[in-house]
């Protein structure tokens, strides 16, 4: 990594951290972007890998975004997150001076929670409208049933690093169904 790529992920983290601590700016409700969890809606094995996306949703040249994840770990385990293109290239194979390239922040674990994040810089704009800004790669632990996968804390900025409360959309997941079935015989003591 070159010292200017090496600066402008200095100057975005510290803008984001500045922005949070000293507070942010808050718009009506109408205007904040919208962070939406979008996952499978069939029901899927209780031991199969799932991939919940994180959509950004209404929003006007975003360039960096944070929130706290919540589950049941007792039947999810957050294994990876990844980069999606709405946000930007990943910072391995981007160039700054024509694209938006992405760093992700996290995951860290909380109380409560998972801290996830991800900022992008770059000469390009931020997203405007909607876009996956991130893949949440899941493995679930073998238990059945549905749960809850929530988002709380959220906060996103633009190219200007003006911070904005987002809107935040959680989703469920039913696990357990669809799994393998085993028929055994009957047996019966009667002759």
């Amino acid at each position: 990594m070159n010292r200017t790529h090496i600066l402008a992920l200095a100057a975005a983290l510290l803008t984001l951290t500045l922005v949070a601590f000293l507070g942010s700016v808050r718009p009506s409700a109408a205007s904040a972007p919208t962070l939406r969890l979008v996952a499978p809606t069939d029901d899927l094995p209780a031991l199969a890998p799932v991939t919940v996306e994180l959509h950004a949703l209404e929003a006007t040249a975003l360039a960096a975004w944070e929130l706290t994840l919540t589950y049941d770990p007792s039947f999810l385990t957050l294994a990876d997150m990844e980069a999606a293109p709405g946000l930007g290239n990943d910072q391995a194979d981007c160039d700054p001076s024509g694209k938006r390239c992405v760093l992700l922040l996290g995951p860290r674990p909380t109380l409560g929670g998972v801290n996830l994040g991800a900022v992008s810089y770059g000469r390009a704009s931020g997203l405007d409208g909607e876009g996956v800004v991130a893949l949440l790669h899941f493995q679930p632990t073998g238990r059945t049933g549905t749960t809850a996968i929530g988002l709380t804390d959220g906060l996103v900025t633009d190219r200007q690093g003006q911070a904005v409360t987002p809107l935040l959309e959680s989703t469920e997941l039913t696990l357990g169904a669809g799994g393998h079935r085993l028929y055994l015989p009957s047996i019966s003591n009667n002759p």
